[in-house]
């Protein structure tokens, strides 16, 4: 039996995590219910909070959340003062990435690993760097980043389309393809995921 292929779209405003299954299917794996949640990180003065939670808690609370966390990958000495701490970026994007691997685990009851991972096409070097950080600190290895036109293209086919199977199948066996030997580190590779969800 193939495993299944996960991808996720970690977005501005919005994240959602989606798998392709070997049998041909191509599914966003709901969290609270609903297919995209809220890129937003809390802390409500005992827990963190990410999603929907975090983003209710913003209204009522805003120096306490953090919203368009995105925006700023990449930038080395940006930094959020949020539960006493100050936390960079990579550290805000992993505790969102980490919120979308329990739910959707829980949700599947599959346990997920491999993740490729969008970024917009205007990533430089230091945010796709920044973002497959995040990635492995949420306890994710990220086989691939690729572009999210790239990703919309091939998601948005008729359902069941060969093309949008070939792309995942291109996998292969799992390995880190990113950077790629002997070319841009931030070139897209040949894989789609989740349609954009910023």
């Amino acid at each position: 039996m193939k495993r299944a292929a996960y991808g996720i779209d970690l977005g501005t405003t919005n994240s959602c995590i989606a798998r392709f299954t070997g049998a041909g299917a191509l599914e966003v794996i709901p969290i609270d219910g609903q297919p995209t949640v809220p890129s937003v990180v809390a802390f409500d003065g005992r827990e963190w909070l990410c999603g929907r939670r975090a983003a209710n808690h913003a209204m009522l609370e805003p120096p306490n959340a953090v919203r368009s966390i995105k925006r700023h990958m990449g930038e080395e000495h940006y930094r959020v003062r949020l539960a006493g701490d100050d936390l960079t970026p990579v550290q805000i994007s992993a505790k969102i990435l980490t919120y979308l691997k329990a739910q959707a685990e829980a949700a599947i009851g599959e346990v997920i690993r491999e993740v490729v991972i969008t970024v917009p096409a205007w990533f430089n070097e230091p945010q796709r760097r920044a973002t497959v950080a995040a990635g492995e600190m949420a306890g994710l290895t990220v086989t691939r980043i690729i572009n999210e036109p790239r990703s919309a293209g091939s998601s948005t086919t008729s359902a069941g389309a060969p093309s949008t199977a070939r792309f995942w199948r291109s996998r292969g066996p799992a390995r880190r393809s990113w950077p790629r030997a002997g070319a841009p580190s931030w070139e897209a590779t040949t894989s789609t995921t989740a349609s954009s969800c910023t």
